[in-house]
């Protein structure tokens, strides 16, 4: 069926003025058909950091884009579908938390929150439950490369992340690499005043992922 609604009801496209992609209500309803039968599925292997969880809740992890989408679902409610499924990876393929705290964090905070869609969808980023994908590689940190890609301008960022606001958009979804002459006369050295650091590293973190997961 492809990438998954996470969190939403399949019409929130539809409402939010986007256009609409042609078969994504089918499918959106045929995995919510699946979601209200799905049982619950506990992983093994997982940690249970509560200050990755606050940090990541706070939208305060370090790292840009997921950042920017906690802050922004805090603030309005909303996140689209590719921002959401950029946080759930993070939550369960980075940090390696249980994926039920974020999808009690996404039914009180999406005003579109649908029981069933969201549910299924945490499953499903988590490679829990019906219709997942175990391997970490599918939708691990690679998530927020990609998020590098797709949201290649640093407008949503400087938008919902104030302590970024000055930082140049070549560097915007890796302020840790960029060089001190940046952070000094161009940044205004915004990452030593409030940035947060990265919670954790994407290298370490995958190589972990891979064992929990025992993959060779």
């Amino acid at each position: 069926m492809g990438d998954r609604p996470c969190g939403g009801d399949y019409r929130t496209a539809r409402q939010s003025g986007g256009t609409p992609n042609p078969g994504a209500e089918s499918r959106a309803l045929a995995w919510r058909a699946v979601d209200d039968k799905d049982g619950l599925e506990i992983q093994d292997g997982l940690t249970n950091n509560l200050a990755h969880l606050d940090a990541w809740r706070a939208g305060r992890a370090g790292y840009p884009v997921v950042n920017t989408a906690m802050r922004e679902l805090a603030a309005i409610g909303f996140l689209q579908n590719r921002t959401r499924m950029i946080v759930a990876s993070f939550l369960t393929r980075d940090l390696l938390l249980d994926w039920r705290p974020g999808e009690r964090h996404f039914m009180r905070h999406l005003v579109d929150g649908d029981l069933a869609s969201n549910n299924g969808g945490w499953q499903w980023a988590a490679g829990a439950g019906a219709g997942t994908e175990r391997s970490p590689t599918s939708a691990s940190s690679t998530r927020c490369s990609r998020a590098s890609a797709s949201i290649s301008e640093g407008s949503y960022v400087w938008r919902w992340v104030h302590e970024l606001e000055r930082m140049p958009a070549r560097w915007i979804h890796r302020p840790w690499e960029a060089p001190d002459r940046v952070l000094l006369e161009e940044a205004g050295d915004r990452l030593g005043a409030g940035y947060p650091e990265r919670i954790v590293e994407y290298e370490k973190q995958r190589e972990l992922a891979l064992a929990m997961y025992r993959i060779q």
